[in-house]
């Protein structure tokens, strides 16, 4: 069962199911290599990241980087739990994860080595959406709260927009945002469409 949007790139298309990642020829669709997770791992991510010619692919369990010529395994980041397809720029990914029982929404990770950077932690729930970078901050919706505004190469949370509903209650923003022309698009959870100031 396939659970990944594929990608493509380098005369190939990327994809995964739930146990293993693959790339095929996108031409003819002949296989041309597929990395196995490891045991007791899924794939749950919305699709892999790729970047020049290296794949980022999201399990339940961990982050790995593949070659993407070759599907050789450069580095894997364990973490209790992850499903977010990764942001990228500038050598950092961003995703969401789990790691040693310590939840967090976001972290930031170094691309070549899977070294983690930071991780910020917004008084919250969970998220449904994906981390969307701007100018200075990467921004990312959260489930009864609200959009939340985190530095980029800190972690630290800059500022949030509450998405509250009639009873004054938080419902939160489960949809990605966009960033045009230094706007932050964002719909909520009460029906509203929001444009803030990239910052």
């Amino acid at each position: 069962m396939t659970r990944l949007t594929p990608v493509v790139g380098n005369g190939m298309v990327y994809f995964g199911d739930q146990s293993n990642f693959y790339a095929v020829d996108i031409k003819n669709g002949t296989q041309v290599w597929f990395y196995h997770v490891p045991e007791g791992s899924t794939i749950w991510g919305n699709g892999a990241t790729l970047v020049d010619q290296m794949v980022y692919v999201v399990m339940d369990s961990a982050i790995v980087a593949l070659d993407a010529m070759t599907g050789k395994e450069k580095w894997i980041h364990t973490l209790m739990y992850a499903e977010q397809t990764p942001a990228y720029e500038d050598g950092v990914l961003y995703l969401d994860g789990n790691k040693d029982g310590s939840v967090f929404p976001i972290g930031a990770y170094d691309a070549a080595s899977g070294n983690l950077l930071w991780v910020a932690n917004p008084p919250s729930y969970w998220h449904l959406a994906l981390p969307v970078l701007g100018k200075n901050n990467l921004y990312i919706g959260m489930n009864q709260s609200g959009l939340f505004a985190i530095d980029k190469k800190t972690g630290a949370i800059q500022w949030e927009v509450p998405v509250v509903g009639l009873g004054k209650l938080g419902v939160g923003v489960n949809s990605t945002a966009a960033v045009a022309d230094g706007i932050v698009y964002f719909g909520g959870m009460d029906g509203l469409l929001y444009a803030v100031k990239d910052q």
